[in-house]
């Protein structure tokens, strides 16, 4: 079976790194059913051979910035509610050539990815000619340009933007935007262009649910896979070895926090976990206090933060090296992920392959990565102080941070071993061919 992936990037930011992972494993697979795996990005980052860079088609990166620049500038008039990211796929890339030419007129499964504005717009999507797979990084393929739909509140989970759900209508836009509906503008495109239904793969449960509920997409047939895992590569390592690599304490209390965009992206809820600590450090004995640290992996120090807080936050700027992680996630007692909103986050994954256990909100793709009381704590989203408890039961319970440590490990093993998810890939693959 040939199987191309098409993504932006292969290793640029977390939905990259999946793509590319659940790429390699079908790799790996190859040893025991025929498969022919390949990747097809605009900016190439590994130096794997499988990967092709199609930086050519657009003749010269001038035109690549050419065609970021026509995107921006379609979005020029537009004011979003938050900053969520915004993508229009407005400007024919001629992508889609590379696309159908990979082939040879030979049959084969096309595998989208995440695309952003610069891969292929929206209407040359229509125009694979090979059955298509969509791996649902975020939210964006069912809604309008933005990648996640808006959070009015922290009160009320059910407080959201439901355009992707009801339809994109003038009288349905959220109040606090302004100037051109690009949201509405790019969903009428892809409604109006996509007549085929593709194979639609979601890694959480939480993204398979809105897709379902989804005005666009829920007569497509969708289908639940996580993210693969090198299990070989993300496992555990001896914690005082570990800290040894940091210069951390051998008793101190880890807490690890770590996103692409460190504390400054919103949804991954950095905030809800700086006001929790300030809680802990109100309610907790002073001998306790003493030996918590915050490390912050994404992003570098920061005096604006650390200047707000009384505890110590020790920012390791970004990490890019998986076996550097692999002893960052080791060293911690317990990884923090106090997302808003969040897909299947791959840290939290790594986090709990290498035997570290996992404190979040009960919210999104974390509901299918914590077994609550059994892998970490899921706090009542979004409470500070719900989120204050479970850190604080976690770490004044040695004992039971060892046996979630090791419950940690056995989950990742049951459920996201490349050799398990990549038979699942082929599976669908199979059934999207023969459709």
């Amino acid at each position: 079976m040939n199987v191309l992936h098409v993504s932006y990037s292969d290793l640029n930011g977390g939905a990259a790194r999946a793509a590319y992972r659940i790429h390699r494993s079908l790799i790996e697979q190859n040893k025991y059913k025929n498969i022919s795996s390949k990747m097809r990005v605009v900016n190439k980052m590994s130096d794997d051979s499988s990967v092709y860079s199609d930086k050519s088609i657009f003749t010269s990166m001038l035109k690549i910035k050419i065609v970021t620049v026509l995107n921006k500038l379609s979005r020029l008039n537009f004011k979003p509610a938050t900053n969520i990211l915004h993508s229009t796929a407005l400007i024919k890339t001629n992508f889609i050539k590379r696309i159908n030419s990979h082939f040879n007129d030979e049959k084969g499964i096309v595998n989208l990815h995440w695309l952003g504005d610069s891969t292929i717009s929206i209407e040359e999507i229509n125009k694979i000619e090979q059955p298509v797979v969509w791996t649902l990084h975020d939210q964006w393929p069912f809604c309008g340009a933005e990648h996640y739909v808006y959070s009015f509140s922290d009160k009320n989970n059910e407080d959201f933007d439901k355009r992707y759900i009801d339809g994109y209508e003038s009288i349905n836009r959220p109040h606090s935007e302004r100037g051109f509906d690009i949201n509405r503008n790019t969903w009428l495109r892809k409604y109006k262009s996509w007549n085929k239904k593709f194979h639609i793969v979601c890694p959480s449960n939480w993204m398979a649910n809105c897709a379902r509920e989804s005005y666009l997409m829920k007569n497509y047939p969708i289908h639940v896979i996580p993210y693969p895992i090198d299990l070989n590569i993300w496992r555990p390592a001896p914690k005082l070895e570990s800290r040894k690599k940091f210069n951390f304490p051998s008793d101190a209390l880890i807490i690890l926090f770590g996103a692409v965009g460190g504390a400054n992206d919103k949804r991954k809820g950095a905030d809800l976990l700086f006001d929790s600590l300030e809680i802990l450090f109100d309610q907790s004995d002073k001998s306790v206090l003493a030996k918590i640290q915050l490390v912050v992996f994404g992003q570098d120090h920061s005096d604006e933060i650390s200047n707000k807080y009384k505890y110590p936050i020790n920012f390791l700027g970004r990490i890019s090296n998986d076996e550097t992680l692999r002893y960052l996630y080791a060293s911690a007692d317990i990884f923090v992920m106090p997302s808003r909103q969040d897909n299947l986050p791959q840290t939290a994954i790594e986090s709990q392959a290498c035997g570290t256990p996992v404190v979040g909100f009960a919210n999104g793709g974390l509901l299918d990565i914590v077994e609550h009381e059994v892998t970490g704590y899921l706090a009542e989203p979004f409470d500070p102080l719900s989120l204050a408890f479970s850190i604080k039961n976690l770490l004044e319970d040695r004992n039971r941070l060892l046996e979630m440590s090791y419950a940690s490990r056995a989950r990742s093993l049951k459920l996201w071993d490349q050799k398990v998810i990549s038979k699942k890939y082929i599976n669908l693959y199979e059934e999207a061919f023969d459709r």
